[in-house]
Formats: structure tokens, sequence, C-alpha cells
């Protein structure tokens, strides 16, 4: 899948008007300011949504009161495309590592569990050379959280910076090899630099959003990017992402603001 973000559905225009100082300019410029965000969306940053292959599972372990009958999870990820920064990506979506890391017990039920297709013009590089970009143009890998449909290619990212919040990853750093299949977890997928590579964002001091910024509810500025970065999830280890966040994937954070300072 290949598709450009509609402009137009409510919970992107949350997002323009998170990407230039939104409350501000609506409060003072009214419908007029509707128009000039939209605008900036096209003008300043371009955004493709795209998959990276599939798993399969039964409704029922994803969706409360889903129902039994097999469906498709597409392992989407995003091409930002930003006047600044230039290139980036929000998650990675697989890779043929997973099935490496997977060959063997007890990571082989992981497959088993989530049985996953994956074809050569789905990989992140091919992707990306479709947009007549290579891996050492993207500038930032933006990480919302650690299951293999996110991290699956950040090995083939030889050259970016990881963003990440604290509590994706703080509760598996530590975790011993024994526990990973209880966390869905492939250490294999983290490359050996990441640690020199990654940027931990600092949640002690959010910003709160007020409605219009909606579905998300609070922020902080990223250091590394001095973008703005807002989320909609529980700050937590262990608590369940909101399906509303951005994107609609389940990812735990929105990482678009275009404030250039």
């Amino acid at each position: 899948m290949n598709s450009v973000i509609n402009p137009k559905s409510r919970w992107m225009k949350a997002l323009i008007n998170l990407c230039i100082g939104g409350k501000k300019i609506i409060n003072h410029e009214g419908h007029k300011a509707q128009k000039l965000l939209l605008f900036a969306v096209k003008a300043f940053m371009k955004i493709n949504i795209l998959n990276a292959g599939y798993c399969t599972s039964p409704e029922h372990i994803a969706i409360h009161g889903g129902r039994w009958r097999t469906i498709h999870f597409p392992a989407m990820f995003a091409l930002l495309q930003h006047p600044r920064f230039g290139p980036m990506i929000f998650d990675t979506g697989y890779s043929y590592r997973f099935f490496d890391e997977t060959k063997k017990f007890p990571k082989r039920f992981y497959r088993w569990m989530t049985p996953v297709t994956l074809k050569e013009e789905d990989l992140v590089i091919n992707q990306l050379a479709g947009f007549g970009l290579r891996p050492q143009d993207i500038s930032h890998v933006f990480i919302s959280h650690f299951h293999a449909d996110h991290i699956g290619s950040l090995p083939d990212l030889n050259w970016s910076r990881f963003v990440y919040m604290p509590h994706a990853f703080s509760g598996l750093r530590n975790l011993p090899p024994s526990e990973d299949m209880k966390h869905a977890f492939l250490r294999g997928l983290i490359p050996s630099d990441f640690d020199s590579r990654s940027h931990e964002v600092d949640m002690s001091k959010p910003i709160l959003l007020s409605e219009e910024y909606a579905p998300f509810k609070q922020g902080t500025t990223c250091s590394a990017t001095n973008l703005l970065l807002a989320w909609n999830c529980p700050a937590t280890p262990t608590a369940k992402w909101d399906s509303s966040s951005a994107m609609r994937t389940g990812s735990c954070f929105s990482l678009w603001q275009m404030r250039h300072g």
C-alpha cells in the first residue's frame, strides 16, 4: 500500500494543527487558518503510509470483543519527507530477519502465532528506492514500540538516529533472554550500536494539549530534532497502546511538528 494521508480527515487536521502551532493561529484566524493548515502539510512535509508485509492472527487477540476469524494485520510504516530534517520514517515494518530470528524454539512460537507474509518489494529499503531514496538518506527513525512488525528493518538503517519513548524500551533493555517471548521481543532485531545512535524522549515535563489537538492529549519537544512529539498512550511499559493514536496503527506517539527553530 502506498497512500498519501488525506489532509481533510479529523485526526489529520489535528496533526496539521500541531504542525504550525495550531491553537494560536486558529484562535486568531478562524476558518482562514484551516486553509493555511491544509496547505502547510502539502507545502512543508509529504507523508506516505506504506506496508512492509503483514501477519495474520485471530481478530479477538488484537481487538477487544473481536471474532475468532483470522484477519490481516499490515505492518505499516510512514515515510516522512521533512523540509529541514529530510526523509525520516516512523517504524519499519517486517524484514527477512524476522524469519531468521524465529527459526528455533522457543522463538518459533512467535512465527506460528503470527504467520508473516513478506515479499521482496515490501522491504523498507526497496520501497525507499521507489522514492529515489537510500537507507543512508533517512535521518531519523521514530519507533513506536519494539515488536517485530515495527523494528524489523532497524539493522538496514545504519546511518539513522533512533527516537523512542522511554516506556517503550525500558522494560526490555535488561530483560533476560528467557523472558523475550512473553513480551514478543526479538532482541536480534536491535542493531549492536543502538544505544550510541538512539535518543530517548524526555517525558518528565509533558505539555498538555487542548481539545483541538485530539486525539492527542500531551506532548513534549524532542531535543534530538526540535520536533514536537504528541502521544496518546499510557506512560507505563506494561500498558496497552491506545488504538486511536497516530496513523491508526497502534503506535504510541505521533511524531510530526514542523517547528523550525
